[in-house]
């Protein structure tokens, strides 16, 4: 939104014909200020009505803001915490020890970078899981951990995973329905 100042007369030559428009048009565009938090509204009258000096007044007002200000920090930090715990468990959930929280991913190896791509989408707790060769790059181990890790997955009600792959495998102990395609033609169901 841009920063303008507009008056009853100019609403007015921009098309509106009624007070009732006029004043339709200058509450839209002020309360969208007001909710994105850009702007106070300066009521003299009740702003001044109980005030014992004025800048006790507008002390009070400096503390409100304040609070509203410290309320949302708050809020931000619980869901920064929230979040990197979330992370951290499914960082977890694939097999990745604290030892792997502060790595730069250039230091990971193809496997491991599997793993926390897998662990990214798991964060999410999304009802589908599209997945595309989740265990090319894996040793056995890996792989099975991370085979075991999708049957978990499936367990809850609702979930879903669709799967490319082609270690046929892996798929057959975890899926309820394959399908094989050669040259984009099913050509096995």
């Amino acid at each position: 939104m841009t920063n303008k100042v507009v008056t009853v007369a100019e609403a007015l030559k921009i098309g509106r014909s009624s007070d009732q428009q006029v004043y339709d048009f200058l509450v839209g565009d002020l309360n969208q200020v007001i909710n994105e938090k850009k702007a106070q509204i300066a009521d003299f009258d009740s702003q001044l009505s109980n005030a014992k000096t004025l800048a006790s007044q507008y002390a009070s007002t400096i503390r409100k803001q304040n609070e509203v200000i410290a309320q949302e920090q708050a809020r931000q930090e619980k869901a920064r915490k929230e979040a990197e715990e979330k992370a951290k468990a499914a960082l977890r959930m694939v097999g990745m020890g604290e030892e792997y929280d502060k790595s730069s991913p250039f230091e990971l190896s193809g496997g491991q970078k599997r793993r926390v791509a897998i662990a990214g989408v798991l964060a999410m707790d999304p009802e589908v899981l599209i997945l595309d060769e989740p265990t090319a790059g894996l040793d056995v181990i890996a792989r099975d951990s991370i085979l075991e890790l999708l049957r978990e997955y499936m367990e809850t009600e609702g979930r879903s995973i669709l799967i490319s792959s082609h270690i046929s495998s892996d798929l057959e102990s975890l899926c309820d329905d394959i399908y094989m395609i050669d040259k984009g033609r099913i050509v096995l169901h």
